[in-house]
């Protein structure tokens, strides 16, 4: 291990994290889903945390998930679990895949934000999805979540920016 990251550090900036404007916190399922993050990022660097917080994480997490029950009892939690990405974040990301010559990235975030589909929607993608429209690429899924027969399935045409070919 290269690095050790304290408790206290980790549990400052889940602190931090846990505040979703006034008055409002965030579910205990985002703040459990930040330490699976440290912890893979943890791996991945080859670093990892203090031995206090293997020891205490646990009982942070199980005070958290009580602290959050309490404040939805209150009314304190925020609706909105996921926040949406701005279109200037979309507009940098795929520049940035743009940059790099990561097109299937690329190609799988547009499809994503102009599908305005969960992930796992695109990720069974096929070139057989595709059809040439007139001034537009159509797609058209097989079948969705709530359409699982695929009976009223219907094309999705995908135009060009002619001011900002990069998105």
């Amino acid at each position: 291990m290269n690095a050790v990251l304290s408790a206290n550090m980790v549990y400052a900036f889940m602190g931090a994290k846990k505040n979703k404007g006034v008055r409002k916190i965030m579910s205990h399922e985002h703040i459990r889903k930040y330490h699976k993050a440290l912890m893979f990022g943890a791996k991945e660097a080859g670093a990892g945390f203090s031995t206090q917080y293997y020891m205490t994480v646990d009982s942070f997490l199980e005070n958290y998930q009580k602290e959050y029950a309490n404040a939805k009892i209150n009314g304190q939690v925020d609706k909105e679990e996921a926040d949406p990405i701005s279109f200037d974040l979309y507009e940098m990301v795929c520049f940035g895949f743009l940059s790099s010559g990561n097109i299937f990235d690329r190609f799988f975030f547009m499809c994503c934000w102009n599908f305005m589909a969960r992930t796992i929607n695109v990720d069974g993608i096929g070139f057989w999805h595709l059809t040439k429209g007139t001034d537009s690429i159509k797609f058209k899924y097989f079948k969705t979540k709530s359409e699982q027969e695929g009976k009223n399935c219907q094309y999705k045409n995908i135009y060009t920016n002619p001011f900002n070919p990069k998105i």
